[in-house]
């Protein structure tokens, strides 16, 4: 190949590789630049692109496609060693230059070459002699490749030890680490000082343990020196936080690691922790509470409180330094805490109101006033609120370590006296001047760091697994009188009703604060304690915007929805059903005021124009956390029977009025998606109710709402109307409509007949009862006592009530009136999808997500879930699905999971219904599961390989074996000619199979096995074929090989059938032609 001449054309491609934004496009480019890695005739070409490119996309692919060769190829010893010089030359010439994901791939390929040569050259075993070598060259760029190369190289002695032959091969890296880090130290002036390197350097320091136990390390000779060192130098870390503050977990995490492994450590040999260990966490705490005042001083410096991250990582290591000498450690937190308290609480008596503040600037001269204005400095009130959220966070962080902590009996009495401390500041957080500095960053931080102690106390000393007599509230009960869990939780119920009055505006601890009462009220225990406090029912019967401000903030919508389900999670919890009545009213009063808005009205209008939408937003969010918390028949009732019949109508009219507006359509959908979820079988009714049949099949009165087709335009603010013209709705009504072009529903799904008045059927065979309760309904004379639980699952088979021509499930309306008007919405942004320059699909511009497909996949996810029964509600489905561009489906990961879970429920119970669509939506279907089998979520490969499976199943059943049958199922002719018009589909989707199952990692091989043998048995002639296409795309030395393993896969063992046994049967051969593959490529 003459590199030289085709390098820019090759260049391009990478650039296309990892730029486009089409998948398709990377794909075709993917398969073209493939053959690199698939042989080693291209080792040479791929070292010319490494050379002569200057391209880091280029330099990226031919070190990728190297790497690939490397690992799965078998390389002669010389061409390794010869491999493993030219990396470090390469290193050496260009590492400095090059980019850094480029500088990566190179060191981990030179790693890869020296691990895989390591038994067959001794000049592999030269490595961290190469490295000094870069180290010798004295810039910080070969300073900084030496210690990637050092630190890839301990990761991947990690992976194996076997690396090492005899003992003194397995210490030598220990001996090279030793000398290595003094090698270092004394050239720190001119490595270390760079903080690339030196952050490279204690993600070296941080992996050792990982490789080593502490045992070996003790025994290294120069061990005293350098664990020494290596503490030295995490001190000066810590205190110079301004610099090495991202450094800082790895050299934590070494030290917990080490402290981790005391108890196991044997032999006379010191290991030298008692001494190091707590300085280092003395270090740690005091450069916290000093770099408070620094910050403070200069708003330039990184405030580590801020990052979230990072102090969840120090969070986590702390605990095991801080409980190594912990009574050394606590006493001298306490030192540190008490004055900061005492400092804290006076604040609060001495601190100058406003108020007070006016007083003395009439009163006295103005240097008094200024010298009492100083005396109450905020700025001083912040640093004693900075440091005490430091000492909260250490102080819960090491009450949360006791569940990994070896002698967790005996320090129970230490964590109660540091808890102690933490809810005694709670006294006075919220009284007198503190009680003013809620706006305040530094104390919203304080209050947030509360919560999390909150968090870590509870996950320790409150549940079900802990004793009353615990020494923890033994020490609770001597200092505050706190005597047992009830008390604490009182403390903790009292702080979040206090955080849910006055942080309105701050939607990140209003989330925190009902988090932490979530959690308390999911457990059994927990939940049961908090139902007797009074402040608890306080808030059950008190739970409107007067009583809790942030429920009036638009930014706290979604946290609506956890306040109300844990409040309803806790009402459940109580058997009284008028409990549940005075706990709505406040709702109730809303959907009151709704019906009364829109029942003096023909349309939904009015109801936009009276009603803020701030007000249905609230209502939806409130109503979906109340059905969330429904988990059993009887508390699903409760609430069924409250809304049923009387506040549905509500609903839709909502709907209508604001369907061109998602912040309200998405609550809404969403919170009827959770209402008709029949989680827990809660929606299992009596065996003499109809609700199952209510729920899902409301006759016909109400759905003049959904007569609005596409073709209707976006109104004005004040409503939302266009030209009325026959629609999906208006056509069960008067009859059946006529056939459109590109129509997506056939004929076989259009409405039966109307009876002869030319009206609906529905009043035939259903009554509707006006009002709650009533039981009324019949069809063909049966009573509501026939009517069992089974007819929740409904089918579209023709035989259940759901099925009848005018018969309109709430799930139906709802889906349908919404769908009518999205689809009359103009599309986001310039069009559907944007082309690409080679025609290809790119994901759509704007907010398309916000905007449509965010309510769509609720949709979606609401007819998987309900089992669809109502072909209208199918209907606006497949058009809902198909308005959207598959490049969009597959962007999007909720609407992407929410289609392939509809797809896999209509092609396992209503198979007949998607082969009744016409060719170009079937072809559309199938290539949008071959696209999912693709995906790296597992959840939506399997099910799109589950879709296929019942739809290849269906063709094999109806077409292949029809003959065989009696008659042939609804859809048999329609997917015949699907398949006549595009034979291609099966065949493509059995070859995207092969090549996942074959040639790529996959978790879920049982799933995608099983659509496998259907496609096979609709042709073996083309499947024939298709090995020969596959075996052809092999390397030449692979396929003679890859046709042994194939030819064992449809041998007489497998019959020609789909039973149960014969699936399992191919599967098993699939996989062992699979693992015989791999294992020898």
């Amino acid at each position: 190949m003459d590199m030289q001449r085709q390098l820019p054309q090759l260049e391009q491609m990478c650039e296309r590789l990892y730029l486009t934004q089409s998948q398709e496009e990377r794909l075709q480019v993917e398969q073209m630049l493939g053959v690199f890695g698939q042989s080693t005739e291209y080792i040479a070409d791929l070292k010319a692109i490494l050379d002569s490119s200057s391209s880091p996309y280029a330099q990226h692919m031919a070190a990728t496609s190297l790497l690939k060769l490397a690992t799965e190829h078998s390389l002669s010893a010389p061409v390794r060693a010869e491999m493993k010089q030219y990396f470090l030359s390469y290193l050496d010439n260009k590492g400095p230059s090059l980019q850094h994901f480029v500088v990566v791939q190179i060191v981990q390929l030179l790693t890869r070459t020296v691990k895989l040569g390591w038994y067959e050259n001794d000049v592999h075993k030269q490595i961290v002699e190469d490295a000094k070598a870069f180290i010798d060259k004295g810039t910080p760029e070969h300073y900084l490749l030496a210690l990637r190369v050092l630190n890839t190289l301990v990761r991947t002695a990690s992976v194996r030890r076997s690396l090492f032959a005899s003992e003194s091969e397995l210490f030598y890296p220990i001996n090279v680490d030793d000398d290595l880090l003094n090698y270092l130290l004394v050239r720190t002036a001119e490595g270390l000082a760079d903080h690339d390197n030196y952050h490279e350097f204690c993600r070296l320091l941080g992996r050792l343990k990982t490789n080593y136990q502490l045992s070996e390390l003790v025994a290294v000779d120069r061990y005293t020196e350098w664990i020494q060192q290596v503490a030295d130098l995490t001190i000066s870390s810590l205190n110079s936080w301004q610099w090495a503050s991202s450094s800082v977990y790895y050299l934590l995490g070494l030290w917990s690691r080490l402290v981790s492994s005391m108890p196991y450590l044997k032999g006379d040999a010191p290991s030298l922790l008692e001494v190091s260990v707590p300085q280092i966490t003395q270090a740690y705490i005091t450069s916290r509470l000093e770099s408070v005042g620094l910050v403070l001083q200069n708003n330039m410096l990184e405030d580590m409180l801020e990052n979230e991250d990072q102090l969840t990582e120090q969070m986590d290591a702390l605990p095991y330094l801080v409980r190594f000498q912990y009574d050394n450690s606590a006493a001298f937190i306490v030192r540190l805490m008490e004055p900061l308290c005492d400092s804290f609480s006076q604040a609060a008596k001495t601190a100058c109101s406003a108020q007070q503040m006016a007083l003395l600037e009439g009163q006295l001269t103005w240097l008094v006033y200024m010298a009492a204005k100083t005396a109450c400095s905020a700025q001083q009130v912040a640093l004693l609120e900075g440091q005490l959220t430091w000492l909260v966070y250490i102080v819960g962080a090491i009450i949360k370590g006791r569940l990994s902590s070896s002698s967790a009996e005996s320090q129970e009495s230490i964590d109660g006296d540091l808890a102690a401390r933490v809810f005694a500041l709670l006294a006075v957080m919220d009284d007198a001047f503190h009680s003013t500095r809620y706006a305040e960053s530094s104390r919203r931080r304080l209050d947030t760091a509360i919560i999390n102690f909150f968090q870590c106390f509870r996950k320790v000393y409150i549940g079900e697994q802990v004793m009353h007599s615990s020494k923890v509230y033994t020490k609770l009960q001597e200092k505050l009188g706190l005597t047992d869990h009830l008390g604490v939780l009182n403390v903790m119920l009292s702080k979040i009703a206090k955080n849910l009055q006055v942080y309105g505006s701050s939607e990140e601890i209003v989330h925190q604060t009902l988090t932490l009462f979530q959690d308390l009220a999911a457990g059994y225990m927990s939940g049961k304690l908090l139902m007797k406090l009074d402040s608890v029912r306080y808030i059950l019967s008190h739970h409107t915007a007067e009583h809790y401000a942030f429920l009036n903030h638009p930014a706290n919508t979604r946290n609506r929805t956890t306040f109300y389900a844990t409040l309803a999670r806790l009402l459940f919890m109580d058997e009284q059903p008028s409990n549940f009545k005075d706990f709505v009213a406040p709702l109730q009063q809303v959907l009151v005021g709704l019906a009364q808005a829109s029942n003096n009205s023909t349309d939904a209008a009015p109801l936009r124009q009276s009603i803020p939408k701030e007000t249905i937003i609230g209502l939806f969010r409130d109503l979906r956390g109340i059905a969330t918390a429904t988990n059993s028949r009887r508390t699903y009732s409760l609430l069924f029977d409250w809304l049923y019949p009387q506040h549905l109508p509500v609903m839709i009219k909502c709907l209508e009025a604001w369907a061109d507006v998602p912040q309200v359509t998405t609550p809404l959908l969403k919170f009827m998606a959770e209402f008709v979820f029949n989680k827990g079988s809660r929606l299992a009714f009596d065996p003499s109710s109809p609700n199952g049949i209510l729920l899902f099949s409301v006759s016909s009165p109400l759905m003049d709402a959904a007569q609005n087709t596409a073709g209707s335009s976006v109104g004005s603010q004040a409503g939302w109307t266009g030209p009325k013209t026959p629609g999906l709705c208006s056509s069960q009504l008067n009859g059946p409509r006529p056939k459109q072009a590109g129509s997506i529903v056939g004929s076989q799904l259009d409405d039966p007949a109307p009876n002869k008045a030319g009206s609906s059927v529905a009043h035939s065979w259903m009554t509707v009862p006006k009002q709650a309760g009533s039981s009324v309904i019949s069809h063909s004379g049966c009573t509501g006592r026939q009517t069992s639980r089974s007819s929740v699952r409904l089918t579209v088979d023709g035989r259940g009530p759901a099925n009848k021509a005018g018969s309109k499930g709430e799930v139906s309306r709802v889906m349908v009136t919404y769908g009518n008007r999205v689809l009359a919405m103009p599309a986001p942004g310039a069009s559907a999808a944007t082309a690409t320059a080679n025609g290809t699909a790119a994901p759509t511009v704007g907010k398309p997500y916000d905007t449509r497909y965010k309510d769509m996949w609720v949709c979606f996810t609401m007819l998987a879930r309900t089992n669809p029964a109502l072909k209208e509600a199918l209907e606006m489905t497949m058009r809902l699905v198909l308005s959207i561009p598959l490049v969009d489906i597959m962007a999007f990961r909720k609407v992407s999971r929410a289609y392939f879970s509809l797809i896999e429920v209509l092609a396992h119970n209503h198979t007949g219904s998607l082969v009744m669509q016409d060719t170009a939506t079937f072809t559309f279907l199938i290539q949008s599961m071959e696209q999912g089998l693709k995906c790296l979520d597992v959840a939506i490969s399997s099910s799109c390989a589950s879709a296929i499976d019942n739809l290849a199943g269906f063709y094999f059943r109806s077409v292949v074996r029809g003959g065989e049958a009696m008659s042939s199922p609804p859809g048999t002719q329609q997917i015949a000619e699907h398949i006549r018009l595009a034979p291609h589909l099966f065949p493509e989707v059995l070859k995207t199979l092969f090549e996942i199952v074959l040639f790529e990692e996959c978790s879920n091989q049982w799933s995608l096995s099983r659509p496998m043998l259907s496609l096979i048995l609709i042709n073996e002639q083309i499947y024939n074929d298709l090995k020969c296409q596959i075996i052809a795309s092999q390397p030449a030395d692979r396929q003679a090989h890859l046709a042994t393993c194939l030819a064992k896969l449809m041998t007489d063992d497998v019959q020609r059938n789909l039973e149960p046994k014969n699936r399992d049967k191919f599967t098993q051969i699939l996989t062992v032609v699979r693992h015989e593959y791999r294992s020898k490529s």
